[in-house]
């Protein structure tokens, strides 16, 4: 059964430093997306690796990867603008490819390069229990839920420390369990956008109404057009894994 790594490398982490992307900072005079690759590269159990990269570094990023000769790398791919928009993409990919639905996929951000073999040895053993698992490390530090009052924060309880964790990568799933988890999420982001839509829709019919009535035109013939909501649909063409 493939045991397939996601490499996230498509944020440009602008709290960092936008012209200059995190993920191709050298450290320890190698990159840092170089040592996130080569963690799954060493691991034996570990059968195919997707990169995924902004566009901006894509011809950096596959040089980097000829350099070092990373055999296991199948795909570098164009992610999103968001981390949800980047790990679909590889989904698709391997959808395409037709990974089992049993299939392990461990999904990590690039940006944590010292991930430890044992982290990717852990998530891979607990899916032969669980359909879903994470690396996480226990928080020494308190944790502070709060709510708003106004324009302040005020403290609305203190979990129990013992059972706050602070998540890490990767993150681990069966293939099936992902790809069904996206699914229901994007219908459920359909259901809501239909919802906004009808709102503003109503919202504006009234709203034309009352003007109507409060500017009324006698004699005249009004017609009202109403443009339609286009559907964008965006396509990504992937290259082949």
């Amino acid at each position: 059964m493939p045991v397939v790594a996601v490499v996230l490398a498509a944020g440009f982490g602008t709290r960092f430093d936008e012209n200059n992307p995190k993920q191709l900072v050298s450290v320890g005079d190698k990159p840092i997306v170089c040592w996130s690759i080569e963690a799954f590269e060493r691991n034996d159990r570990v059968s195919d690796i997707i990169v995924v990269v902004n566009e901006r570094v894509s011809n950096m990023v596959n040089m980097l990867i000829d350099e070092a000769g990373y055999t296991k790398v199948r795909a570098v791919i164009p992610g999103g603008s968001e981390r949800v928009d980047s790990t679909r993409s590889a989904l698709d990919l391997l959808k395409q490819a037709g990974i089992p639905d049993g299939a392990k996929i461990l999904i990590h951000d690039s940006v944590r390069p010292f991930v430890e073999q044992q982290s990717i040895d852990g998530c891979i053993d607990s899916l032969d229990q669980f359909n879903a698992a994470t690396v996480a490390y226990a928080s020494t530090d308190t944790i502070l839920l709060t709510e708003d009052l106004g324009e302040r924060k005020v403290v609305r309880s203190v979990p129990d420390r013992t059972n706050a964790f602070r998540a890490q990568t990767p993150q681990a799933f069966r293939f099936g369990t992902i790809t069904k988890a996206y699914e229901l999420a994007t219908a459920d982001r359909h259901r809501r956008r239909i919802r906004n839509e009808s709102q503003n829709h109503h919202t504006g019919r009234h709203a034309d109404r009352r003007e109507h009535r409060a500017q009324p035109r006698p004699g005249t013939c009004q017609t009202r057009s109403e443009s339609a909501h286009a559907r964008g649909v965006r396509r990504s063409i992937l290259a082949n894994a």
